[in-house]
């Protein structure tokens, strides 16, 4: 059973591929960037240099950033090297560290520390040739990852990785662990050793995966995505003001723009960069809800 890309349809990695392009088309010239976000499904937050503010599609990543998703969210990451890192839903990630290579057929190096939640690593194929040197830490074990397919969580009582694909180096309280078989699962309990390492069962590990996976029509954002939803719509340009505040602090990386319509300036809050029609209603229904705001519409930007 392979389950690379499995929760993914056709359309939607197209999606994503075409968002990477832009996102790499809009990075500082002569410099490719270490992290980009690919994708996502809002609320989630970057916090940059002790500021916290939502994470938007197409935006460059630093070293020392560290992301924060809220319920229902997915966030997607693409590395300088060709990797995928995929975040789940109320999780917390840190960039420790992103040195891309200063110098031709150098090696791209990164720490990721999963501080809460689940994630998944995926090298592409036209990546494996890549020197890299990524390791990642779910709460207590330490994963050296090259090229392979990964997933991990942390969550109370407990900290486990599964191999999809490829080889990984596990080290936990002084133990090292090599694991090479696909679909095997190491686990490992808060406070007490690691079990052996075994197969994993394929309706755990379908339902695990689910959880990194964004939902086509469930509010996806990308760096193509080209619909937008409008808000709200007032004369009053400090209460937009106000509202943008209101949404940005909640995860949703809300504009502040204007438009006028005869003689009269309207001041309209509204976010940019859905996927889908689909996408763009799924948002405008749950910031509705959550926010108590008036109808949203919902065009081409």
């Amino acid at each position: 059973m392979r389950l690379i890309d499995s929760h993914l349809p056709t359309e939607t990695s197209r999606r994503i591929f075409l968002a990477l392009v832009l996102a790499c088309a809009v990075a500082p010239a002569g410099a490719d960037p270490a992290a980009i976000v690919a994708g996502l499904q809002a609320p989630a937050w970057r916090v940059h240099a002790g500021v916290r503010e939502p994470l938007a599609a197409g935006q460059v990543l630093d070293a020392g950033d560290r992301l924060d998703t809220g319920p229902g969210a997915r966030v997607l990451l693409h590395l300088g090297e060709g990797s995928m890192v995929k975040l789940g839903a109320e999780a917390e990630l840190d960039l420790a560290k992103l040195e891309p290579p200063s110098a031709p057929n150098g090696v791209f190096e990164a720490v990721l520390d999963v501080l809460k939640g689940a994630f998944r690593f995926t090298t592409a194929a036209a990546a494996k040739l890549q020197r890299r040197a990524v390791t990642a830490h779910v709460g207590t074990a330490t994963i050296g990852l090259r090229g392979t397919d990964v997933w991990g969580k942390t969550e109370p009582g407990r900290d486990f990785v599964v191999l999809i694909e490829g080889k990984i180096e596990i080290e936990r309280a002084g133990e090292h662990v090599a694991m090479a078989e696909p679909q095997t699962l190491f686990m490992a309990p808060t406070g007490a050793a690691a079990r052996p390492v075994g197969p994993v069962d394929p309706g755990d590990l379908a339902r695990w995966a689910a959880e990194t996976e964004p939902t086509p029509g469930a509010g996806i954002q990308d760096a193509a995505g080209a619909w937008r939803v409008n808000l709200l719509s007032t004369r009053d340009a400090a209460g937009a003001e106000r509202w943008v505040a209101r949404l940005r602090d909640g995860g949703y990386a809300a504009v502040h723009g204007t438009a006028a319509i005869g003689a009269v300036e309207w001041h309209r809050v509204y976010v940019d960069g859905f996927a889908s029609r689909a996408d763009g209603e799924v948002f405008a229904a749950r910031t509705g809800r959550e926010f108590t705001l008036p109808a949203a519409w919902i065009g081409r930007h």
